[in-house]
């Protein structure tokens, strides 16, 4: 029976570390979560062309930036800033040329 009693009163000292590990691992979730980069969504197979359109992102806030991914021909993609758009639904794009891409946005 006392070696029960000592695995007992061992017991919340590892509940006490495990805990810990815990609290850091959530802490680590917060912080990768504030990077914004990371906290972003891939929008797929646009096709963009030379005139100006609005996309949906889905983001729930303010788009701070883009990456391409994906596209099926040498054309560049770009923010049209030109036209007023609500950036917290939208990102506008125009490339110059037609192209099919699928961006990071963040």
């Amino acid at each position: 029976m006392a070696t029960r009693l000592s695995e007992q009163s061992s017991f919340p000292a590892e509940s006490s570390e495990s805990e810990l590990s815990r609290s850091a691992d959530r802490e680590a979730l917060r912080s990768i979560r504030d990077v914004e980069i990371l906290n972003g969504k891939l929008v797929s197979d646009l096709a963009v062309t030379t005139t100006t359109q609005r996309f949906l992102h889905n983001l729930g806030r303010a788009y701070r930036g883009f990456l391409v991914t994906k596209k099926n021909s040498d054309k560049h993609v770009y923010v049209d800033d030109t036209v007023d758009a609500d950036k917290e639904k939208f990102i506008v794009l125009k490339s110059d040329g037609a192209v099919t891409a699928s961006l990071w946005v963040f």
